[in-house]
């Protein structure tokens, strides 16, 4: 009997010893032998506990784990929850099947365990996981609202797992257990905080919303609220979330007690929930509030909506906002009929030609969606608009009105015309130089140089000046084809002494110039009349060389 117990002890040892051979599958080889021997003994745990600790060698690893759970020694748990963490898929898996089967370990044991120090309760908690059932699941989270922070890392490590792989239903009542805990008072409890917001982030349900939002408008450390806040991002992108959470959120970044660093990440979080209609008067107060963040919250979330009230802030904000909220109330305010509507009448009343310019850049983007009423008013708007903008409206419509642009520089000649009948040779001069700017058309130029006429103080000097009138007509000059002096000699409203004045002005300019000079001096000098201009025009042709 002694010489067989040698003789086995003799084969155990050497098969112990296979453990450290170089070759792999000897080794792996020997620990499988060791599981079907099942031998508890202290050598052979000794040696499987240390083969489950070979970096490099993954199926020896998988191997001594299920020879352990062959033998079930009592220390099963310790022995082999490190392994539940192991780098190697197939590692984590045998681990956790072996744990999984109850072998060595009994629901008592579990009971006892969780009843016991941190360290037992971690070692139930860690078969629990393995086994991954729903009662074993509900056992974990019943644990966390007094779990110390290492029972609440060692719930975290077993769960996650198991939720990731949860069904719907069984996910949103994953999420209601936990939610139920995050609903109770979680006072001070950061880690628990934290843990919860993990764990319901790991879900990513629909339900799992709501009670991130309650941890993040919780009193805990910035950083609890912040990582509910990413999770909660996470979860919300695509998905319809609750007017309740919505609203808590909201509530958020208003108070005036909400720590800056909790502000932005809150703000950046509401911007992917859609807003909802109850909600818009309360953002639509933010869009022009003094907090960077949460202003720009709300101008981003007033383009999710089509209201009236909504598009008229934005509105605000492109015509009076800093350079990025501009930049972000013009990108929301195009994506709406409403938004659009608000963007052309903001463009009328616009006094600054970069600013309108970039507003009217926005609307060629969305040139198909401008509806006839909204060409129709600017259209008209083109009228009365500032006349550094006007021309950035004809252009625009030009772009996306088709015919509107033809229309409306045909309407302010109509108009220009009417004035300068009545003698408003000022008013009529300001649309005349509308249509000038948005198209070369010489006779709304002639218009425009002849109210300019009208309108100079025509003093008469040596040298170049800078009377309107003078450009105007010297830019006229350039349209070869136009009849420009026989038209001055017919204009009805200017008489011989704003001839005069013209034909002189001209005559000290350029070579161009000097010839109309010319001609309208000689005009006024081959006059019937024996007038002072007649005499003062032969004077000015005779020092120009064109009479003796």
């Amino acid at each position: 009997m002694a010489s067989a117990k040698k003789t086995k002890d003799d084969h155990v040892s050497k098969i112990i010893a296979l453990l450290d051979e170089e070759s792999g599958e000897r080794r792996t080889a020997a620990a499988i032998v060791l599981g079907v021997l099942a031998l508890d003994e202290a050598r052979v745990l000794d040696a499987l506990r240390k083969a489950t600790r070979e970096r490099d060698d993954p199926r020896l690893r998988a191997a001594a784990a299920e020879a352990i759970g062959e033998i079930a020694p009592k220390s099963i748990v310790d022995d082999l929850k490190p392994l539940l963490e192991d780098t190697n898929k197939t590692v984590r898996e045998r681990a956790k099947k072996v744990l999984a089967s109850g072998k060595g370990v009994t629901e008592e044991d579990v009971a006892t365990m969780l009843a016991g120090d941190d360290k037992q309760k971690s070692s139930a908690i860690a078969v629990l996981g393995a086994m991954g059932t729903k009662a074993a699941q509900g056992k974990i989270i019943d644990e966390l609202p007094s779990a110390s922070p290492a029972i609440l890392d060692a719930a975290r490590r077993a769960l996650v797992p198991i939720l990731e792989g949860l069904e719907p239903d069984d996910a949103a009542r994953a999420v209601e257990r936990l939610a139920r805990i995050a609903e109770s008072d979680l006072g001070e409890n950061e880690d628990l905080a934290v843990t919860i917001a993990e764990l319901i982030g790991v879900v990513k349900h629909e339900a799992s919303a709501t009670p991130l939002v309650k941890i993040a408008a919780a009193p805990l450390s910035d950083e609890a609220r912040i990582r509910a806040l990413e999770l909660l991002r996470s979860i919300v992108q695509g998905r319809k979330t609750s007017e309740r959470a919505y609203e808590t959120l909201l509530g958020v970044i208003e108070s005036e007690r909400t720590p800056p660093a909790v502000i932005g990440p809150a703000a950046d979080t509401l911007v992917h929930m859609g807003l909802p209609i109850a909600l818009e008067p309360r953002v639509r107060k933010l869009a022009t509030g003094e907090r960077t963040p949460v202003r720009r919250f709300a101008i981003r979330a007033l383009g999710g909506v089509d209201m009236a009230p909504a598009a008229k802030v934005l509105g605000e904000v492109v015509a009076k906002g800093d350079p990025t909220d501009r930049e972000l109330a013009l990108e929301a305010a195009l994506t709406t009929p409403n938004g659009r509507t608000a963007l052309t009448k903001v463009l009328a009343g616009m006094t600054d030609a970069d600013k309108a310019r970039q507003i009217a850049n926005g609307l060629k983007t969305r040139a198909t969606e401008l509806m006839p009423p909204t060409l129709a008013f600017l259209e008209e708007a083109v009228i009365d608009a500032d006349e550094n903008v006007a021309p950035v409206i004809i252009d625009l419509l030009k772009q996306v009105g088709g015919e509107s642009a033809g229309r409306v520089n045909e309407t302010l000649f109509d108009r220009a015309s009417k004035l300068k009948k009545r003698g408003q040779y000022g008013d009529a001069v300001e649309l005349f130089r509308r249509i000038v700017r948005s198209k070369d058309d010489p006779e709304a130029r002639f218009q425009l140089g002849v109210c300019e006429l009208k309108t100079s103080r025509r003093v008469l000097s040596r040298g170049k000046k800078s009377d309107p009138c003078l450009t105007t007509f010297h830019r006229l000059l350039e349209a070869r084809d136009f009849p420009l002096l026989s038209r001055l000699r017919q204009e009805p409203i200017l008489g011989e002494e704003e001839l005069y004045y013209l034909g002189f002005s001209m005559a000290e300019g350029d070579n161009a110039g000097q010839g109309l000079g010319g001609d309208i001096l000689m005009a006024i000098a081959e006059g019937e009349k024996d007038t002072k201009l007649r005499r003062m025009a032969k004077n000015k042709l005779v020092t120009m060389g064109w009479l003796e």
